[in-house]
């Protein structure tokens, strides 16, 4: 059973003209600079950064879907991600060029994040596993539905690539500081969009060429209605929520904000109200009047 990661055809000055030393230099600068003005393992200074956190999203911060899938919890992470993007990205590399390779990546990592806002809103969640799950989902893709120039070996890395991914969404059942819903959402978008490609690109004639553009500018529409019609779904539904609002105010107390705190209990307390929910409600009131005397 083998995975072929590097072969001997792929040239020292080739790794320049891959997206993958810009993807693990845009995430270790982003690493660095959080580190430089907060804490990558401080759950507030990964909110201020950017990271994933359903309540703030659903008050019009959509742009944390995006900029999360640059930030990591920790060296660690930031490490073994990087060796991950290496790993994929570049096992990709001999099916798709860079622009579409990084659509994989991208358009992954977003339905990734968009799942995770569905499941688990309240979690705050950072990473580039989204996306690399969506490497391996496109893999995934070209081993199942392009004919292979070898048959054998294709059958070995589809039953690597298999073990690799089961493995790991296994460890992410057992691990509840694994965001397992972006790594589904992330695997089955990046499978999707790379049949995609793969469907798209299979002819070279002009007029092909032509409707293959039109193709994708239907796509990239298409998955872009999807993702916003579901954040604003998802975002309504969470308004309505009274934890939504509780989380935003401790989170907003944590920056000493207690001005904004102060609000999200106000509006925690009407909706509390309105569903009848009386403990939460005493709750509410007793955090109310912490804050006022914090005021004082």
């Amino acid at each position: 059973m083998s995975v072929i990661i590097f072969s001997t055809s792929y040239k020292k000055n080739k790794i320049f003209k891959s997206i993958i030393p810009y993807l693990i230099l845009i995430n270790i600068s982003v690493w660095i600079l959080l580190e430089l003005f907060g804490n990558s393992k401080n759950s507030t200074d990964l909110i201020k950064f950017g990271a994933l956190f359903g309540p703030f999203v659903s008050e019009g911060e959509y742009w944390r879907l995006f900029l999360s899938i640059f930030i990591h919890v920790g060296i660690i992470h930031l490490l073994f991600n990087q060796l991950a993007i290496l790993i994929f990205v570049r096992l990709n590399e001999n099916e798709f060029n860079n622009l579409k390779l990084l659509t994989i990546y991208i358009f992954s990592g977003l339905f990734a994040n968009l799942l995770s806002y569905y499941m688990t809103p309240f979690n705050i969640s950072a990473g580039s596993s989204g996306a690399i799950f969506g490497m391996a989902g496109s893999y995934l893709s070209s081993l199942l539905f392009k004919k292979p120039k070898n048959p054998i070996e294709n059958k070995e890395n589809l039953l690597g690539i298999s073990i690799i991914i089961l493995v790991n969404l296994f460890y992410g059942l057992i691990d509840s500081n694994i965001d397992n819903w972006a790594h589904i959402g992330g695997l089955i978008s990046g499978f999707i969009i790379g049949l995609f490609l793969l469907k798209i690109f299979n002819s070279n004639s002009s007029l092909d060429r032509n409707k293959k553009s039109i193709k994708i500018i239907f796509f990239i529409t298409i998955s872009m209605l999807i993702l916003l019609s579901n954040i604003y779904i998802r975002s309504s539904d969470l308004k309505k929520n009274v934890l939504t609002h509780i989380f935003s105010a401790e989170i907003h107390a944590k920056n000493d904000n207690n001005e904004k705190a102060l609000k999200e209990l106000i509006i925690a307390k009407e909706i509390a109200t309105k569903n009848k929910d009386l403990n939460t409600l005493n709750d509410i009131k007793n955090l109310i009047q912490s804050l006022n005397q914090i005021e004082k």
